[in-house]
C-alpha cells in the first residue's frame, strides 16, 4: 500500500491488482488502473492504455496525486488523529 500511494503522491500513473487492499487505494480508471489477479492478458490492456495514451498516463497521474494528498498527507493524517483523540 505505501508503495502505491507514494507512486501517487509522485505524480505517476499506477497500476495494480484488483485484490487485497489495492483497491481502496486505486480507484479503477480514475487515480490507477486496476488488472485482475493472475491475468496476464488483463495486466498487458493496462499496460497498453498507459503506453498509447499520453493524456490517460496524465489524466490519471494528476487524479491519483490530488487523491493521495487529500486522503494520506501528513496534515490530513494529523487531523484524523486529532479528530479521534478529541
Amino acid at each position: 500500500g505505501m508503495v502505491t500511494r507514494e507512486a501517487m503522491a509522485s505524480s505517476l500513473p499506477v497500476i495494480g491488482t484488483n485484490s487485497g487492499g489495492t483497491p481502496e487505494i486505486i480507484e479503477d480508471n480514475k487515480t490507477g488502473l486496476l488488472f485482475e489477479p493472475e491475468n496476464a492478458p488483463d495486466l498487458v490492456e493496462k499496460l497498453k492504455i498507459l503506453l498509447d495514451s499520453k493524456e490517460k498516463r496524465e489524466e490519471l497521474a494528476q487524479a491519483a496525486n490530488k487523491d493521495a494528498l487529500d486522503k494520506y498527507s501528513y496534515k490530513t493524517q494529523v487531523s484524523n488523529l486529532n479528530s479521534v483523540l478529541n
